[in-house]
């Protein structure tokens, strides 16, 4: 075995050993998680989230509109990269400020306010959890529910949600065989269209089992190999939004190491 084959049996070594660790999200923020929130329980105070660009990060936006310690309103501004179904936000507030053409920049102060930690675990529902600086302001968390909807879009918690309304796409890629089973083989695909996303990993001639589908150091899913009239197959197939018979794609495949493996031994994997 060459230098170059034992590194990569060895990061493929420690991403199987991540991927046992922890799963797959249950979605992922896109931008169709841009809206109003709030805590029906306490209606009269609530949240802005834009899901924007920061050159080539995904970043969250967040406007509180809340009060301060002595009960005066105030916005908390604060912005994070999107991490799945989480962000960790950093906030801030500001003060100088005067109404219309009275407002002075020159005279306007951000002090940092602390931290907002979003979570949502659909795409109507989550929880805000917030760690102010101020000692007179509690940290503790809040429940918050979707009151708007971006015009003419629905939220499927999938990859979808952030696809190009213009560009499509479509990647098919063999996988490479670790020397385990020789006779094994292995196809990925990825499609990208205005309206759905969709990603397949296919394998072949395994010995009957199941078998984990790991992305990117995370386990995706069970690839079931059964036997058939020319060799054993198995399929796992992905989509935003989801559909019967199919996985959500909450996450995004390409650029990220894809492998097939069974207990601690990797059989099959790309650099997709």
């Amino acid at each position: 075995m060459n230098r170059g084959s034992l590194v990569r049996r060895t990061l493929l070594a420690v991403a199987l050993s991540a991927a046992m660790a922890g799963g797959a999200n249950a979605l992922t923020i896109t931008r169709e998680f841009s809206a109003s929130w709030f805590d029906p329980a306490h209606s009269g105070h609530g949240f802005n989230f834009e899901v924007v660009s920061n050159g080539t990060t995904k970043v969250i936006v967040g406007f509180w509109y809340t009060y301060d310690a002595q009960g005066n309103p105030t916005w908390v501004l604060a912005t994070g990269p999107v991490q799945g179904d989480r962000a960790v936000l950093t906030g801030q507030t500001a003060r100088g400020g005067a109404f219309g053409n009275s407002f002075d920049p020159a005279r306007v102060q951000t002090l940092p306010w602390g931290t907002l930690t979003v979570t949502f675990n659909s795409c109507d529902q989550g929880t805000v959890q917030y760690q102010p600086l101020d000692p007179a302001l509690p940290a503790g968390n809040m429940p918050i529910t979707r009151l708007t909807s971006l015009f003419n879009s629905t939220c499927s918690g999938g990859i979808s949600g952030d696809s190009s309304a213009t560009l499509a796409g479509e990647i098919t890629q063999f996988m490479d065989n670790t020397g385990l089973v020789p006779a094994a083989s292995g196809k990925l695909q990825f499609e990208e269209l205005p309206d759905r996303s969709e990603f397949s990993a296919e394998v072949e001639d395994l010995p009957v089992g199941q078998y984990t589908l790991i992305v990117a150091g995370s386990a995706r899913g069970t690839l079931n190999v059964v036997a058939g009239a020319n060799g054993s197959r198995g399929e796992l197939e992905f989509r935003s939004p989801v559909e019967p018979g199919k996985l959500l794609l909450d996450f995004d495949p390409r650029g990220t190491t894809v492998a097939v493996a069974q207990g601690g031994s990797i059989y099959l994997s790309a650099d997709f």
